[in-house]
């Protein structure tokens, strides 16, 4: 009966054992998945900070502004160019200098 007894006692602090083995895991394997998802959610918002989270329309849209701000910008610079220089040097209404008026005082 003592010996029952023992090993019954034997067999509650393995068990034991490997609850708390079975805890510590578990423990570890939560602390992991936190840092993951915290993992996660920094490189989201990184993704967003740098645009790559972006549709193919968002994508689209953002050219066409860029273009349209590209256009604007060369328009400006052509009007410039053609109300400065241009007419100084012999060119068309639209600042274009052809080689037969090339250095004229037009």
């Amino acid at each position: 009966m003592e010996e029952k007894k023992m090993n019954l006692r034997l067999d509650v602090d393995v068990q034991k054992l490997k609850a708390k083995k079975l805890r510590k895991g578990k423990n570890k394997a939560e602390e992991e998945l936190d840092s993951l998802k915290t993992d996660y959610k920094k490189l989201r918002l990184s993704v967003r900070i740098v645009g790559l989270g972006k549709t193919s329309e968002q994508w689209r849209e953002e050219i066409r502004e860029e273009r349209n701000k590209s256009d604007r910008w060369e328009r400006k610079f052509q009007e410039k160019q053609g109300s400065s220089y241009g007419r100084s040097c012999g060119s068309d209404s639209r600042g274009n200098r052809s080689p037969t008026n090339f250095g004229s005082t037009g």
